[in-house]
């Protein structure tokens, strides 16, 4: 009898001990399959989160380019335009030019005497040299006898007017036609120097600039 129950004993205590086992394997596989599982979501969030914040930046990126091209082309595009009205024509129908145009004073006397005295020398240096020259003693309001000023943007048409004169009827010319008599030429105000202002479109280049009527 005692050795029965001491076998009953033993059977009980080795099936206990075994289902113990079994029970703490499961628990360890279920720890380590949450484990599995909390790093797989954990990475999951963090390639998501990286993901959103990728495609948020290269969103901002694109828009800012995007914006300051947009900035960029409309800004050149406007001073395009009114660099284009100012050439174009109308440059010297504001009131205060033709105040003075209209005044008693006349800017063509002064790019003439500008041209043709002032600066003639420094066409030996370069026609750009020439042009910059023009452009500051038109620009000065204590000139002998020509002491006052129009506009930049009307002064400008005066310039370019000097200039293709220069260019096209001057020292180029086998004729000389605009050339100063004192320099060999025919003059300013010789028949030949307005042929050839009229000729190379100086004369019509500046009434197109300046919006002035040209005279009948």
């Amino acid at each position: 009898m005692k050795t029965f129950a001491h076998a009953l004993m033993c059977g009980l205590f080795a099936t206990t001990f075994a289902f113990t086992a079994a029970c703490g394997d499961d628990a360890n596989t279920a720890s380590d399959t949450k484990s599995d599982a909390t790093e797989t979501a954990a990475e999951t969030v963090a390639e998501t989160i990286a993901e959103t914040i990728a495609e948020t930046v290269t969103e901002t990126i694109a828009e800012t380019v995007a914006e300051t091209v947009a900035e960029t082309v409309a800004e050149t595009v406007a001073e395009t335009v009114a660099e284009t009205e100012t050439t174009a024509g109308g440059s010297c129908t504001n009131a205060a030019d033709l105040a003075v145009i209209q005044g008693g004073k006349d800017p063509s006397a002064k790019a003439a005497e500008c041209g043709g005295t002032s600066c003639i020398t420094k066409l030996f240096e370069s026609i750009d040299a020439f042009e910059s020259c023009v452009q500051t003693c038109m620009l000065n309001a204590a000139l002998p006898n020509y002491t006052f000023v129009v506009s930049e943007p009307c002064t400008t048409c005066y310039v370019k007017s000097v200039r293709c004169t220069a260019e096209f009827c001057g020292l180029n010319d086998a004729n000389r036609s605009c050339v100063p008599e004192n320099f060999g030429g025919k003059g300013t105000d010789s028949v030949d120097c307005s042929e050839c202002r009229a000729d190379n479109g100086c004369v019509s280049s500046f009434f197109t600039c300046s919006g002035l009527t040209p005279p009948p």
